[in-house]
């Protein structure tokens, strides 16, 4: 099926994330705060500042900030 999600697998320091899903045609990737938890990272790897976002379902959420991070997939 062509327009069924691509999901991968992806490596970031020593945390595997399964089930990443890829969207070829976003604007920016966003991550959960509870996937960044995941991950051990010092919380000041984030860059201020936050910004907000508006959902497809018109519903706004503020992010934390903006983080760099290194992948294998």
């Amino acid at each position: 099926d062509l327009e069924a999600p691509l999901f991968i697998t992806v490596q970031i320091d020593n945390t595997t994330l399964k089930r990443i899903m890829i969207d070829s045609g976003a604007t920016l990737n966003v991550i959960s705060s509870h996937t960044f938890e995941e991950l051990n990272l010092p919380k000041n790897v984030v860059s201020p500042p936050p910004f907000a976002l508006r959902s497809f379902n018109d519903q706004l959420a503020v992010t934390l900030g903006t983080v760099v991070l290194p992948i294998r997939v």
